[in-house]
């Protein structure tokens, strides 16, 4: 069996190679969570409504125009195991939305009209659901019925 001692010297030069690799280690983890957090970041979403004209903002993103509120109601979004809802979130996610995160949640539900018209001359409305000030989902509708809905980034 063999006893190895070192010398002090020895000893700190150690130290000193165990700590550059614990900082190494410590600014690589946050590098990786600074780069989550902005690629969660780039998409937009949850969009936090900071002011009156934050509806128009948001709307402007998509070239699409305010021209009024229709409707306003509290609803409490579905539960993620709900068929539709999980559907409907994967509709969502084409823009970057992931509204099954806010399931089971009491939202409120907004009915835009828009100045923006389809291309059939249809009058467009603007359904989006505001969570706690922050646009958690939403599509253009026609409210024709058997029209589907479309993605906010329709007309774009």
């Amino acid at each position: 069996m063999f006893l190895l001692s070192f010398g002090k010297k020895t000893k700190r030069v150690f130290f000193a190679v165990f700590c550059v690799l614990l900082m190494t280690a410590v600014a690589v983890v946050i590098m990786w969570l600074c780069d989550n957090q902005k690629a969660v970041g780039e998409s937009g979403f949850p969009y936090v409504l900071e002011s009156s004209e934050g509806i128009s903002d948001f709307l402007g993103k998509y070239s699409l125009e305010y021209a009024g509120t229709e409707n306003v109601r509290e609803i409490t979004l579905p539960l993620k195991d709900d068929a539709t809802f999980s559907a409907y979130d994967e509709f969502l996610s084409g823009i970057g939305m992931n509204i099954l995160e806010f399931s089971g949640k009491k939202v409120e539900e907004r009915y835009l009209k828009l100045k923006n018209k389809t291309p059939k001359g249809q009058p467009l409305y603007a359904v989006l659901y505001i969570y706690r000030e922050k646009i958690v989902g939403g599509h253009l509708t026609t409210f024709e019925q058997g029209e589907d809905y479309l993605l906010l980034d329709a007309f774009t």
